[in-house]
């Protein structure tokens, strides 16, 4: 079973490095530079075309890759959509998003500053565990493009969810700081998975996707 997986804003295929689902080909969609004034529509178009759509089309998207997800599920027919630390609408933000995104403060700060975060405030609210782990996220942002990282945080402050006839489900740890488990519905829930869990609790949210993922 072929099934796509789109990591989150900043990261890359690294995030599922420590995923092991026999029986399911993993392939990873790598981020795109995006384009000037380039809208969350048109981006998801030229991602698609990575995508066989002969076949059933499974995706599975952490974070920002779940909102990339869900607008790709949108625009072509796609058999399931399984998001991981993510969110299903902007109701399930963080209260400070909600208000970041209300007086469009991204505009008046460098938001991809997350490249230059301090070690110790990036370990907390992405729930990293070990300096092994730590480093990896630091490693991915620090060579994330910084127009990317930018144009990511817009959509996400500007995102509007699609209505999808798309089976979703969710997969979400309860100690998620970036996106609090409080605000979230619908959920398999991970005890003590933050945000950056696929990577630090893999055996668990392997289980959860394979309970999730089938024909």
């Amino acid at each position: 079973m072929l099934v796509y997986f789109i990591s989150g804003l900043g990261a890359d295929h690294r995030v599922f490095k420590n995923l092991e689902l026999p029986g399911i080909e993993m392939k990873f969609l790598p981020w795109l530079i995006p384009e000037k004034d380039e809208s969350l529509h048109d981006y998801a178009s030229r991602m698609i075309r990575g995508i066989d759509t002969s076949e059933p089309v499974r995706i599975v998207g952490v974070s920002f890759g779940g909102i990339m997800a869900q607008t790709i599920a949108s625009m072509i027919t796609c058999r399931q959509i399984v998001l991981i630390s993510s969110v299903r609408s902007p109701e399930a933000y963080h209260k400070f998003v909600k208000w970041v995104s209300k007086v469009r403060l991204d505009k008046v700060f460098p938001m991809a500053g997350l490249q230059h975060f301090p070690r110790k405030g990036m370990d907390y609210y992405f729930g990293l565990e070990t300096r092994e782990d730590s480093d990896l996220l630091r490693d991915m942002i620090g060579h994330a493009d910084k127009y990317l990282l930018r144009w990511s945080v817009e959509q996400v402050l500007q995102w509007t969810p699609p209505k999808l006839s798309v089976r979703v489900s969710h997969i979400h740890g309860t100690e998620d700081r970036i996106f609090p488990v409080q605000y979230v519905k619908d959920a398999t829930l991970i005890p003590g998975g933050g945000h950056f869990m696929v990577l630090n609790k893999s055996r668990e949210v392997e289980e959860a996707l394979e309970l999730l993922i089938r024909d």
